[in-house]
């Protein structure tokens, strides 16, 4: 196992994750792009690809982690499939897109990042982080 300052990746993933009903591991930290961010052993790490090699090993070369939940701050590995960038791609424009998001909002080009990614909760997820 990992370890820094005596604390290993997955006790410092889960000092900053909070469990939700949907079965979500949410982290609570920094995000960036609306991803989990952090830092251990002086490495950027995105939390959901440190939580699955954590559990599962590397991400297999050419591929990338796919969110099945659409919860991009959800680093709960069983909710996250190595597929490649054509599929996740695919996956969020054809199959998974929503009209709106979890939080109820639309699901507009104005309000998208990247194509996918609900802004408004960009700014919400940014205004409670704030707060803790």
């Amino acid at each position: 196992m990992i370890r820094n300052r005596g604390i290993s990746l997955n006790e410092r993933l889960a000092l900053e994750t909070v469990i939700a009903a949907t079965g979500c591991w949410e982290w609570q930290g920094l995000t960036r792009g609306s991803y989990g961010r952090i830092t251990f052993q002086n490495i950027k790490l995105t939390t959901h690809v440190a939580s699955w090699e954590l559990v599962y090993g590397p991400v297999p070369e050419g591929l990338e982690l796919d969110h099945l939940c659409e919860n991009k701050i959800c680093l709960n590995p069983d909710h996250l499939e190595a597929v490649t960038h054509a599929e996740n791609i695919r996956r969020a424009l054809e199959g998974n897109f929503q009209e709106v998001c979890k939080r109820g909002h639309k699901r507009i080009p104005e309000n998208l990042y990247r194509g996918i990614d609900c802004k408004l909760c960009a700014q919400v997820r940014y205004q409670e982080s704030k707060t803790r």
